[in-house]
Parts: structure tokens; sequence; C-alpha cells
């Protein structure tokens, strides 16, 4: 999978607007209600897709101690509770997640959102059925994967970032953010594969 990180970080040193941003996308998922449309789970994913992008290859937000990079794990990690509820909506089973300690907690709810169906159009013919749980099944992988890339180049960025000759409290935080981030992508996989396997 090739890297998003960009060879011409895109904020000059000292300057940088990544935090507004993520904190806006930050309160929409905060705010989400508990019953979710599925066109606001693609459109929240969408989004911090976009903002994550801009946030890794932002040179302020990777020196900074106070950046939007640690909150990245975390809005990515809710990002996945409302895919893992539109999975349901869409019944792609989530069958392996219930015996996987790891991307299953015993602690951790599997999902405290419920997804509803949205309409599911191609061009201006409206699909049913099959075709419309097909068409959703795509957009869904389509955004897992967009996901999964923004935080292996997370990963990455969290990885140079603990070469450097941090402070311990910043070499805490940024393991902290590593070990969250591996146990998103692991969950992350989980549902890809499902997907494929629902889809064939």
């Amino acid at each position: 999978m090739s890297s998003l990180i960009s060879s011409n970080p895109s904020s000059q040193e000292g300057v940088c607007g990544c935090s507004f941003d993520t904190l806006q996308i930050m309160t929409d998922l905060r705010n989400t209600q508990t019953v979710v449309d599925f066109g606001v789970v693609l459109d929240l994913g969408y989004r911090l897709y976009e903002q994550g992008l801009k946030v890794v290859n932002c040179k302020y937000c990777r020196r900074s101690q106070q950046s939007s990079i640690s909150t990245l794990p975390v809005l990515a990690k809710q990002c996945l509770t409302l895919f893992e509820a539109a999975c349901s909506a869409y019944n792609i089973s989530r069958r392996d997640r219930l015996f996987d300690p790891i991307a299953a907690p015993l602690n951790e709810p599997l999902s405290e959102f419920i997804c509803i169906k949205a309409k599911v159009t191609l061009g201006e013919v409206e699909l049913e059925g099959e075709e419309a749980e097909m068409l959703a099944k795509m957009l869904l992988n389509r955004n897992l994967l967009r996901l999964a890339e923004l935080l292996e180049s997370l990963k990455e960025v969290l990885s140079i970032s603990l070469k450097d000759d941090c402070p311990p409290q910043r070499t805490l935080t940024l393991r902290s953010c590593q070990s969250s981030v591996d146990t998103t992508i692991h969950r992350l996989a989980v549902l890809v594969e499902q997907i494929g396997v629902e889809s064939c």
C-alpha cells in the first residue's frame, strides 16, 4: 500500500490550521446521534481521510507536542465504530470480531451506533434489494481502505517521530498512539476481509 506522506509537507513551520479543522471533525463525531444515516457515516469517513492526509503531511504537526497527530487515532477508532454499524445495517457479518480479543475486548461494546440504510442511487436510478446492498458494500470497502491507508501513513509518521530525541512525556504519548493505531488497523483488516467474503 502506497504511503500518503508527501516529500513536501504542506504547512510552513510554526503555521498550522490543522487543529481547528480536526477539532471540527471531532465535534461532529461526538455529536453523531445513536441512530445515524448511512450517508452521514460515509461523509464523516471521507472528511477524516481528507483531514488526516493534511495532518500527516503537515510539518508543524509532525514536530509539535500539541498537534493533531495524537488526535487522529482516537478519531479513526470512533469512525471505525460507525463503519461497523454500517456493516451491520447491510448484513455484513462481524462474527470474526466476536471471537477476536484484540479486535473486541470484553469490556468494549460491539457498537454504540445503529446505522439506518440510505437511499442508494446509481446515476438517476434508485437501486433496491441485492443491488443496493452490493453498492453499499463497495462504498464501505472503499472508505475502509482509505482509512487503512491513512492509518498506515500515520503509523509511519509516529515511527519516525519516535526515532527523534523526544521528551519522555512525548515518547509515551507517541507510543500510546502507535498502539491505538495498530489495534484499529487490525479491526479494519477484519472488516475489509469480511466484506470480501460477503461480496463473493
